[in-house]
């Protein structure tokens, strides 16, 4: 895919997000965002600022040493950044619905004013329906960082090479690894086939004759009794041959990139699961699995993660 189209791209994207939350502003108990870039050769620096409080910045400024960006020439980086986009696209459309519903007369919240084309808070009424459960309940679960947990997921996966930690090590030594790291993603595994919506990866490594090694995998967000029928993404099945002196840091590297990954949504499933104002997850009582509740499955469909995490789902427009 050509420079000019990814920029395109992002372009688009930027304005689509920003031009959105442009509009939530003007409904004031909600928060509002806005992307600034800057593109200099082939790098594109970025930067998501809540627009209501100028010293609330979820990133620093571009060029700083902390600044966000991506190597435009890099096709992962740059479907991270669109994958990103379009997730938090459809959070800020989530969030416009509910600002829209909160703002209609008969709810007694907001009331508009023409001359600012803006809502504020009604002056009879708004201050006590603000502690209302229920719409706090709304006007909070607008708020989930989103943009923190796929930054998160990159950190994973677009420049992940472990190889350096296997160097000097005897091919045996890394079939150990490999197989201690196996029986934690296995562990973890455990525990996220027990969260509604989470993907997990289940893997297998193994051998026959102590030379020749297998190791398959594969993602997946169904409950262990729904495998048969359910979506597989990142399948894959790689063999490491002692006697050639093959493939063992491909397979350790991925089970590292795997482990990795595994952690990450085992630490934001807990995070869900702890969120309370709305809560996203309850515990079902008689099976012990957490649910998500409907205010959590709006929000899994914004991260729709199996896709995210899909390394063959390509989201950049060709066009």
């Amino acid at each position: 895919m050509s420079y000019e189209t990814k920029v395109k791209a992002f372009m688009e994207k930027f304005e689509e997000y920003n031009k959105i939350n442009k509009d939530i502003k003007r409904f004031g108990v909600f928060n509002s965002f806005s992307f600034t870039y800057k593109i200099e050769k082939h790098f594109l620096y970025f930067e998501l600022k809540n627009t209501d409080d100028d010293a609330h910045e979820l990133f620093t400024a571009a060029y700083s040493e902390e600044s966000v960006f991506i190597d435009i020439n890099n096709d992962n980086d740059a479907n991270w950044l669109i994958k990103t986009i379009n997730r938090l696209i459809e959070k800020a459309k989530e969030t416009m619905k509910k600002a829209r519903d909160l703002a209609k007369p008969h709810v007694g919240l907001l009331v508009y004013d023409d001359y600012k084309d803006r809502y504020f808070l009604d002056p009879v009424s708004g201050e006590k329906l603000l502690n209302n459960p229920e719409i706090s309940k709304i006007i909070s679960s607008t708020r989930l960082d989103l943009f923190s947990v796929f930054l998160d997921f990159r950190k994973v996966r677009i420049h992940h090479n472990s190889e350096f930690e296997i160097v000097g090590m005897k091919s045996f030594e890394i079939i150990e690894l490999i197989d201690e790291i196996t029986a934690e993603i296995r562990y973890m595994e455990t525990q996220l086939k027990k969260i509604e919506g989470m993907p997990r990866y289940i893997c297998n490594f193994g051998t026959s004759d102590k030379i020749n090694y297998n190791f398959s995998s594969y993602a997946t967000d169904a409950f262990p009794n729904q495998l048969q029928n359910a979506k597989k993404i990142n399948e894959i099945n790689l063999s490491i041959s002692l006697e050639a002196q093959k493939g063992c840091g491909t397979v350790y590297n991925l089970v590292r990139m795997i482990q990795d990954t595994s952690k990450q949504l085992l630490e934001l499933s807990r995070a869900m699961i702890a969120k309370n104002e709305p809560n996203l997850y309850k515990r079902g009582a008689s099976n012990k699995l957490w649910l998500l509740t409907p205010e959590g499955n709006e929000t899994m469909k914004s991260l729709n993660l199996m896709d995210f995490l899909d390394k063959d789902k390509i989201e950049i427009p060709t066009n």
